[in-house]
């Protein structure tokens, strides 16, 4: 995908929405959608539907004859890493060279770990200013009989827009998606037995990466998640170097392995007192040679990526799931 940095949307366009559509089971999912998506195309508008599998067949099949007029993708395929989803649905607004177009994007939730379900509604969240200036709305449905109500209510306070029966309405439990990042990320004390190396500078990265590699492999990563896990830590190695405080720290170690959802945690830390942007690497960068370009491509590598800053400094947290033991 090129540069797309809002540019190419047409002057004076509508900015772009973001929007939930809570139902409850495929059969309302169908009906809804279909009627969503021949809205669009009523309006000439290009139209993408990204869910899962049964679902894009179940909405191709009611569309009938419209049906080659629509985009369709497997969230299986789309959502894997979540933050694929964003660089995908982004390429497809690039095609569309600044025409209006609808997307909608349905995350399978009830199969992902606690981790990533954390994760994808802090991206959720993020969706609110990644889209704004592009001339597109992103329909985000959630089927309220099979999420749990914390899921649902979730996805109220990361919408600025909700879809219902009779149109479209303002979400009142909205949250301002700095606030709601900020507030849903933590920086848990990492452990004093974790192994740890420290960077002074650039000449130390071949050492901390291949430090990496003996860690996240003694942790019995599948090697194509190990290699993912250890080019994300030196991306996040590099950014702290550059745009931080020296030394930066990696710790590595697991979490939650008496529970059904361990991870390998890799912690980058360094002494950069700057604010953080919670919005930081939830989009590309314009220029891939900027700031933010090592938090993006680490979103793209691993399973859940948390920033955040306290009194010692800023925290960058990598992780990747765990195979069962």
């Amino acid at each position: 995908m090129g540069r797309l940095d809002g540019s190419d949307a047409v002057h004076g366009a509508r900015p772009g929405r973001h929007l939930a559509m809570i139902y409850e089971g495929i059969d309302e999912f169908v009906v809804r959608v279909t009627s969503y998506v021949r809205q669009g195309l009523s309006a000439e508008e290009p139209v993408f539907v990204m869910a899962a599998r049964h679902k894009t067949d179940a909405v191709r099949e009611a569309l009938g004859d419209d049906a080659p007029s629509v985009g369709f993708a497997d969230a299986e395929v789309g959502y894997h890493p979540q933050i694929r989803a964003t660089f995908e649905c982004l390429g497809y607004i690039e095609q569309q060279q600044g025409r209006r177009s609808r997307l909608v994007a349905e995350q399978g939730l009830g199969r992902r770990t606690p981790v990533e379900v954390a994760d994808y509604l802090r991206m959720e969240s993020a969706a609110n200013v990644v889209y704004q200036p592009f001339p597109v709305e992103v329909l985000c449905p959630y089927d309220a009989s099979a999420l749990r109500p914390e899921l649902v209510e979730a996805c109220r306070r990361t919408h600025a827009e909700l879809v219902d029966a009779h149109g479209v309405r303002a979400s009142t439990s909205f949250v301002d998606p700095p606030l709601f990042i900020r507030d849903s990320t933590t920086v848990p004390e990492v452990p004093v037995s974790a192994p740890l190396v420290t960077c002074h500078t650039a000449a130390d990265l071949p050492a901390a990466r291949r430090f990496a590699q003996v860690q996240v492999r003694l942790a019995g990563l599948p090697d194509a998640t190990a290699d993912d896990l250890v080019l994300a830590v030196g991306e996040l190695l590099s950014n702290a170097l550059t745009h931080g405080r020296p030394p930066a720290r990696l710790s590595i170690y697991a979490e939650g392995v008496t529970g059904a959802d361990p991870v390998l945690v890799c912690h980058v830390h360094d002494g950069g007192h700057l604010p953080v942007d919670p919005l930081a690497g939830y989009a590309p960068p314009m220029d891939l040679g900027t700031h933010g370009r090592g938090l993006w491509i680490a979103r793209q590598l691993c399973d859940s990526v948390q920033v955040s800053a306290d009194h010692t400094g800023t925290h960058v947290r990598a992780l990747s799931l765990l195979p069962p033991s």
